[in-house]
């Protein structure tokens, strides 16, 4: 049940562990964004539209888990942190729902 390669799934881990970077970056991006309009070829729209949609990946995935808040998620599978007895198999699901989300 939910199962996963080992390279899968240190793909997604540190995908994952990426959030804290990807949100900082998209708040740098946007500020700039707004300063220097003079980018013609949307370079910063295009890294912009990349950290939204990761960003909107982990947590929709997090959030849609069930029973298991989503907060607590993405604090594990995010900022490694570890939060008491946690039931692997929500662990393993949530890692399973994002590579069946992010696909190939």
């Amino acid at each position: 049940m939910y199962e996963l390669s080992r390279n899968r799934f240190k793909e997604l881990k540190h995908f994952c562990l990426q959030y804290p970077n990807y949100k900082k970056e998209l708040f740098k991006l946007e500020n700039q964004l707004y300063l220097n309009e003079e980018d013609p070829t949307g370079n910063l729209a295009v890294k912009i539209t990349e950290y939204r949609n990761a960003i909107k990946l982990i947590e929709t995935t997090a959030f849609n888990l069930g029973k298991f808040p989503g907060e607590k998620i993405l604090r594990i599978v995010c900022y490694d942190e570890c939060l008491g007895e946690i039931c692997p198999i929500y662990i393993r699901k949530f890692f399973w729902l994002l590579s069946e989300a992010k696909g190939v």
